[in-house]
């Protein structure tokens, strides 16, 4: 059984069809899937949102610099380095991985693919895309041009430009993809060759394109898809941590005793996958211990924030009478004062035990939630610092956790509770707010600075004082200008 490949080679050039640019930083962001700092646009390119990057990396030849292995490094110099506006920054492979390879199949064959480009002194950039349904996995590959020096980019590889790396790089896909669809057992082989190389008289099929529905179809499916596969995939720690286990199809393990086909090896890694769950499970309990007590301290403070709204009343002064009478003719006849005042500091009563609820709450739920793509990448960056530093990463980020889960609630109380108003008291309500707030000063819209960026007036004012001090210092005899 035959099957057409799909493999498109490119080239990156600066200048685009519409008159507009490319960027070799905006392509590696968008393969990976990350954010990176654009030197030349001087701003970031982020594509950090993307949930189908299953695999990236960068492959160097051996004897590279290290500038070489730094993806932000690399790609910004190959965009400063180039001067034409028609500089052609890098190739371009985009593939189908045909869905007969198994998925724990697909590195081993990029790696395969690209071995050779990286063997004549290029850099790959390479990533493979899936967005969770298997309907449509495929890899991109970007190389870089030019030769490497320890400072930066040397002469331009003369292999590159010649029309022989289309048709070699079409059939390095094809052989790597037969040799591990043989390998899977799979009777399906792919040809690089046409319908019409081959014989077959069949009408050439036309490009559909993309239709948005049908996307945002596949990608509800494909997050359901992981949700329902997350537990049963191994991530990279649980595979640098048991390399022989996660291997296996039973993985996580789901009971203490090993299995009988386990080898040696595999047992060791039960036995301590099983004692660092246990040790898991005691520092959750004392979580629970420093979150009872975190509750505690939080009900005292507020109990001493209830009685710090409770002082002692003064004796009345001789004009308070005038005053009391003053403010009856003000308002309402049905008001009482002294009940209005008891009404209050009950409520601030109970509001400051259904705070204090509250906030427990919070920090339940900021502790319990899963941790995101930038909580996790900032966790492994301080995985050789000190404990402290740690332990402090760790508070900051429960307390933005906290913070964001706090807005969230404001936003929805809010809302249902402007939906539950009468629109006359709706209305009373936005007065009290707008009267409360006469006198504080308003928020000074921001002004372009020196380089045309937005600058608050205040620090605009500050430099502007700053520069004439200097001015002055600088040239003390000087008369000012008229």
């Amino acid at each position: 059984m035959m099957d057409t490949i799909h493999c498109h080679v490119d080239n990156l050039s600066r200048r685009k069809a519409d008159g507009g640019e490319r960027s070799a930083v905006a392509k590696a962001a968008y393969n990976a899937g990350t954010a990176i700092w654009n030197e030349r646009e001087n701003k970031v390119t982020n594509f950090g949102n993307r949930a189908d990057v299953v695999h990236s990396e960068l492959l160097a030849p051996a004897g590279a610099p290290a500038w070489a292995r730094d993806r932000a490094r690399l790609w910004n110099l190959v965009d400063m380095t180039a001067r034409r506006k028609d500089a052609r920054l890098a190739k371009t492979i985009d593939a189908a991985i045909s869905r007969e390879i198994p998925r724990a199949q697909w590195v081993a064959l990029l790696h395969a693919f690209v071995a050779p480009y990286v063997a004549q002194g290029m850099v790959a950039d390479v990533a493979i895309h899936d967005d969770g349904t298997g309907h449509n996995p495929h890899v991109h590959v970007l190389l870089t041009v030019r030769t490497l020096k320890p400072d930066g980019f040397g002469a331009k590889l003369t292999n590159v430009d010649q029309k022989t790396f289309v048709t070699q790089a079409r059939t390095g896909w094809e052989t790597i993809s037969n040799k591990f669809l043989e390998a899977a057992g799979s009777p399906l082989r792919l040809d690089k060759r046409s319908h019409k190389a081959r014989g077959i008289q069949a009408a050439p099929t036309k490009h559909r394109g993309p239709n948005p529905a049908e996307r945002r179809l596949r990608r509800a499916e494909a997050r359901q898809q992981r949700e329902l596969t997350m537990s049963h995939q191994a991530s990279e720690d649980d595979r640098r941590a048991y390399p022989l286990l996660t291997e296996r199809d039973d993985w996580p393990p789901r009971s203490e005793e090993p299995a009988r086909d386990m080898t040696h090896g595999e047992r060791a890694e039960l036995t301590r996958y099983w004692e660092e769950r246990r040790a898991e499970a005691q520092q959750v309990t004392a979580t629970e211990v420093r979150k009872r007590e975190l509750a505690g301290w939080l009900d005292q403070k507020n109990d001493e924030a209830t009685r710090r709204q409770q002082p002692a009343e003064p004796p009345e002064p001789w004009y308070q009478s005038a005053l009391a009478r003053a403010r009856a003719e003000q308002l309402p006849a049905a008001y009482d004062r002294v009940a209005a005042t008891e009404t209050m500091r009950d409520f601030a009563a109970d509001l400051a035990q259904r705070r204090s609820a509250y906030e427990q709450t919070v920090w339940e739920r900021a502790v319990s939630a899963a941790p995101t793509r930038e909580e996790r990448e900032l966790l492994a960056m301080a995985e050789g610092a000190t404990p402290e530093v740690k332990t402090r990463l760790k508070e900051i980020v429960i307390t933005e956790r906290m913070r964001r889960i706090r807005a969230e609630d404001d936003a929805e109380r809010l809302a249902e509770f402007e939906q539950q108003m009468d629109p006359s008291l709706r209305e009373r309500l936005e007065d009290f707010v707008v009267g409360s707030r006469q006198g504080e000063p308003e928020y000074a819209p921001p002004e372009p600075g020196p380089d045309y960026e937005p600058t608050s007036p205040a620090r605009l004012q500050r430099a502007q004082e700053k520069m004439i001090e200097e001015y002055e210092r600088d040239e003390p005899d000087r008369e000012p200008e008229r």
